[in-house]
């Protein structure tokens, strides 16, 4: 008797037909789908978000006057780092012993609407280098309130009248049913 090799074996050994009669290798299936969503799962293994050396704010946007804390990281630790709003220094922060600097920045009284810039600088990770972490940040004094008042209301009310009418319906073809 001749002996096949492992391989085409397995491969007969796991031959399945379908509803339609056709035999169907589940192992190459399955093996196709394993690779096809390994690649899919790539890009979770790219670097970690949000990277390191960014800028991170509690607020994208926020009226003049009002406070918000951003925070940036990869400075040289227990170093001093400025703080900028539209090129205007607004604070001098003290990196942590990791590096982390934070500031709590107050949006000018005067800055105009639209977009701001939010600037960290100061000596980087290597404690040689300038670094310079910069966010876009949007001042907004308020945009008007667009809309009508008491839509919430409305809304419920319809929810409401779309349940009972659908209740109705389901009594009503269960009373016909009866009678018949």
């Amino acid at each position: 008797m001749r002996r096949r090799p492992v391989p085409a074996l397995l491969c007969r050994i796991v031959q399945a037909p379908n509803r339609h009669g056709d035999t169907v290798k589940i192992v190459p299936t399955l093996l196709l789908t394993f690779v096809v969503s390994l690649a899919f799962a790539a890009p979770g293994l790219a670097q970690p978000y949000p990277p390191q050396q960014a800028v991170l704010c509690a607020s994208i946007a926020e009226p003049p006057g009002d406070s918000f804390e951003c925070s940036a990281g990869s400075f040289c630790p227990d170093t001093t780092v400025s703080v900028s709003f539209n090129d205007d220094t607004v604070a001098s922060v003290e990196a942590d012993d990791q590096g982390n600097a934070t500031a709590t920045i107050r949006v000018p009284s005067d800055a105009p609407d639209g977009p701001a810039t939010i600037t960290f600088e100061g000596l980087g990770a290597d404690c040689e280098t300038i670094q310079v972490l910069s966010a876009g940040f949007t001042v907004d004094s308020g945009l008007p309130r667009t809309g009508a008042e008491g839509v919430d209301r409305w809304m419920a009310l319809s929810g409401g009248l779309i349940v009972v009418g659908g209740t109705m319906v389901l009594y009503t073809r269960r009373r016909r049913t009866s009678i018949h």
